[in-house]
């Protein structure tokens, strides 16, 4: 049973949740818990990307709740799989002495699973003033280093009403699909070729359903 927790800043965690020593330290919280908090110096109350510490075996993750940047939209995502408990199991393969977070090549017993989507259409992308987007679609996977990928699609322009896209599969190979997520994020280039963000929606790949 557990006895200890530790707290780490996200500094001294990050020098841990690497290739050389997520072994390690996925190895140390099998017998202690662990809490990561964000450094000091975020006075703008970002966040930092709390997967690494995820998946090397750190129970307690705090996160700025107040700021809905893309690690904190990841953690709505983990925490809703559990009924929004605040509460999630850790996968089986974590328990595995042979795991190791960033090999692929030690997930025993895990089925890889590939994705296929097609990014149809949009409704009512917001903006602000009274200019007329031109939007575009990202796809994302997000979890271990050799799953990470992101596609998109072509930009539509002028039309942030009803935009629809070319028919186009996005095709996904995610080999730890435990641990990862399935993130969409509308941008719109502007007039500088600037991207800014309009909409997202985040979802953990396992909780997805089959679709049609």
């Amino acid at each position: 049973c557990f006895r200890d927790m530790s707290s780490f800043p996200e500094t001294k965690a990050e020098k841990y949740v690497n290739k050389i020593k997520g072994k390690k330290f996925l190895q140390y919280n099998r017998l202690q818990l662990s809490r990561i908090y964000p450094k000091g110096q975020r006075l703008d109350s970002s966040n930092y990307d709390p997967l690494p510490m995820w998946i090397c075996g750190s129970q307690l993750v705090a996160l700025n709740f107040q700021t809905p940047d893309k690690p904190m939209q990841m953690n709505q995502a983990l925490f809703m799989s559990g009924g929004q408990s605040g509460f999630a199991l850790q996968p089986a393969n974590m328990r595995d002495d042979i795991f190791d977070p960033f090999d692929k090549n030690t997930l025993r017993g895990m089925v890889p699973l590939s994705i296929s989507i097609e990014i149809l259409g949009a409704r009512h992308l917001p903006k602000n003033g009274r200019g007329i987007v031109c939007p575009f679609v990202e796809v994302e996977v997000s979890g271990a280093d050799y799953d990470n990928t992101k596609q998109k699609t072509e930009m539509v322009v002028d039309n942030g009403l009803n935009p629809a896209w070319t028919p186009k599969t996005f095709q996904f190979h995610v080999s730890n699909p435990d641990f990862a997520f399935l993130r969409f994020v509308v941008y719109e280039e502007d007039m500088f070729s600037d991207q800014n963000f309009l909409a997202q929606a985040t979802f953990l790949v396992k909780g997805l359903k089959a679709g049609k």
